[in-house]
């Protein structure tokens, strides 16, 4: 191939290159200019159709009907249920000293052994009176004013049972374990003395 020859080739080539830019560019030039026709289109009619809605003012109206009472929506009193059943919310059960499972956070009865050897515990050692059934704490002379929660009332009848005169009791709750011993009288004739 020759120079001339070489020569045609290359003008061939680059008339051939020319012409096919030319077509593609108006091809793309048109589909470009569809396409953003369309979406002038979609975006002309979405904004007209809410001129339209927004124009004609709509009324809507709500009815607001009273609270109905549990009772007339039918639920149960689940805190009623609850304490009927004897549940509580801690669900972790523990042994006792005799084996017997108890909720951990609800004072739980322990043996002399158990209060003697645990030392994350603090001590405290309560006197119950027999007459009037007053707990009041040997250290401070003070009633405790909540027994059924720092105690457990179920653990106070305990003390007499089998001719024990003192219980332990652990209130893993508080981290307290109380010895709890049986005083004869009143917490009334205790203080006059």
């Amino acid at each position: 191939m020759g120079i001339k020859e070489g020569i045609i080739f290359v003008v061939g080539a680059a008339i051939g290159a020319a012409s096919t830019y030319f077509i593609l560019k108006d091809k793309f030039e048109q589909q470009a200019n569809e396409e953003a026709e369309q979406t002038k289109k979609y975006y002309e009619e979405l904004y007209s159709n809410k001129e339209e809605t927004q124009s004609e003012p709509v009324e809507e109206v709500v009815k607001v009907e009273p609270m109905k009472t549990k009772e007339e929506r039918g639920e149960p009193d689940y805190n009623d249920i609850i304490d009927k059943l004897n549940y509580n919310k801690y669900s972790t059960d523990v042994p006792d000293s005799e084996g017997n499972p108890r909720p951990a956070k609800r004072p739980y009865q322990i043996s002399m052994d158990d209060y003697n050897t645990d030392t994350r515990q603090i001590k405290k050692i309560i006197s119950c009176f027999e007459e009037d059934g007053i707990c009041m704490d040997n250290d401070t002379k003070e009633v405790l004013d909540n027994v059924a929660k720092d105690i457990g009332m179920d653990n106070i009848e305990l003390i007499g049972m089998d001719g024990e005169d003192e219980i332990y009791i652990r209130n893993e709750q508080l981290g307290i374990d109380y010895n709890i011993v049986s005083e004869p009288g009143s917490y009334e004739d205790f203080i006059d003395e």
